[in-house]
């Protein structure tokens, strides 16, 4: 079931432009205007959607046990507060002008070690690597396509 889901809702960002990564890149590179772009992707969509309806009807029925899952407990209600305001602030640099674009990033950094430094210690840094790693592969890529094009 949870698979099933993931791949609806990959189906249902498929049609939008800023559904995904790819869909943004393509619909920036070929500028595609928003209809064109529905056109474009409407047969692939469509194929998509009858083989996830396909596949849901194959699925046989069971029964699914449900594990009631403990509660979670806020310890410290001021931390709380204080990564919700600096959440907002990471959500919100349009405020600030393009030399200081990654400032608020740079405060939450600071507040972070500040108010409990152990949070590094938890992070997924592989993960992080992961992503640093993807987008200078997609910059690369980008700076071939745009080299074999002249």
């Amino acid at each position: 079931m949870i698979v099933m889901q993931t791949v609806a809702a990959n189906l249902g960002s498929m049609m939008t432009p800023v559904g995904n990564p790819q869909n943004l890149y393509l619909y920036s590179y070929y500028n595609l205007g928003f209809f064109a772009f529905i056109k474009t992707m409407f047969p692939t969509w469509l194929l998509s959607l009858m083989l996830v309806s396909g596949s849901v009807l194959l699925i046989k029925e069971k029964s699914i046990d449900i594990i009631k899952q403990s509660t979670i407990e806020i310890i410290n209600k001021k931390y709380l507060f204080a990564y919700g305001v600096l959440f907002l602030l990471c959500l919100d640099d349009s405020f600030s002008p393009d030399s200081l674009c990654c400032m608020p990033y740079h405060t939450v950094c600071i507040a972070m070690i500040w108010m409990d430094k152990s949070v590094f210690r938890r992070v997924d840094y592989g993960l992080l690597a992961t992503f640093l790693c993807f987008y200078i592969f997609v910059l690369a890529i980008s700076e071939v396509s745009i080299l074999l094009s002249k």
